[in-house]
């Protein structure tokens, strides 16, 4: 059986051939990622509903947490790789701390100073943690130096 542009119905009918997947689009090993992320996903949702005895829309995808893994990426850095990574460690703890510390306050009090502080983070650093710490590592280098200083000079000309 060769390898034609109509090798879709082909392949349909031979599960044997090599030929029928590539001439779709597809490899072979698309589908081992696929399913590796199909099984991560399926394992991070069966702990999750472990933890909380009882799956809700309200809990799953609430407009809270869609709106803390995009201020995780923003506050980390976006374009980044280590963004989310920086902005996870700083948001969750920092959200957490909160709403143990203020507590018995007045209701939403928590909330208040949560967005205080990432409206701070946000305007002093515009790049992200990620871009502030790159930004403090170039400083110490002797060739990160020179570029520290092209970088500020850029940003300010933009501002």
């Amino acid at each position: 059986m060769g390898c034609s542009a109509n090798a879709a119905p082909q392949w349909l009918e031979s599960t044997s051939d090599d030929c029928g997947p590539s001439s779709c689009g597809s490899g072979g090993t698309s589908h081992i990622i696929l399913a590796l992320s199909a099984a991560t996903t399926a394992i991070g949702g069966t702990l999750f509903a472990q933890y909380f005895l009882y799956l809700d829309p309200t809990h799953v995808i609430s407009p809270d947490i869609s709106f803390q893994f995009a201020l995780i990426c923003a506050v980390g850095g976006l374009g980044t790789a280590s963004g989310p990574v920086f902005g996870a460690l700083i948001i969750v703890p920092l959200s957490e701390l909160l709403r143990g510390l203020l507590s018995q306050s007045p209701s939403g009090l928590h909330l208040v100073i949560y967005g205080i502080i990432v409206i701070i983070v946000i305007l002093y650093f515009p790049s992200g943690v990620s871009g502030a710490i790159g930004r403090a590592a170039s400083r110490f280098s002797p060739a990160g130096a020179f570029a520290a200083r092209v970088q500020a000079k850029k940003y300010d000309a933009e501002a």
